[in-house]
């Protein structure tokens, strides 16, 4: 079986990853995930980790992602779009969701926030796999 990685289509799909969250949690939802946080913009500057750490440990991670599926869409040949959303909404149901709602079940978090959360995670996902698939 060819599992041969498209490695530029996985540093768009990382970069694809990483504008997802740049537009969720900044000029489209920012201001209402900070209400949900109970952030304001000085804590946000007081942080134990600067932005620029921050964003680099999220990339490494997005790269991560974005590899990963990468790995699994060579393995089991999604096609066209259909494809492509399905295997996000597999990767999301299956991984993202449960292991998400462990830390609201275990660490007394917010279910608002935890649909919140898991929605910018789908459309990432979705994004990616996309990328990923229809540019092998």
């Amino acid at each position: 079986m060819d599992v041969a990685i498209n490695y530029l289509s996985v540093l768009i799909a990382a970069a694809a990853i990483m504008g997802v969250g740049a537009l969720w949690y900044g000029p489209v939802f920012g201001k209402h995930w900070m209400k949900m946080k109970g952030y304001t913009p000085e804590s946000m500057r007081n942080m134990k980790m600067s932005a620029r750490k921050a964003m680099a440990l999220a990339a490494l991670g997005a790269l991560a992602t974005a590899f990963v599926l990468a790995l699994l869409i060579r393995l089991l040949n999604p096609i066209g779009l259909g494809g492509a959303f399905m295997l996000a909404l597999l990767v999301w149901i299956g991984f993202i969701v449960p292991l998400k709602a462990n830390e609201v079940l275990f660490e007394e978090g917010d279910w608002k926030l935890f649909l919140f959360n898991i929605g910018e995670l789908f459309v990432a996902l979705l994004i990616a796999s996309a990328v990923l698939t229809l540019w092998p």
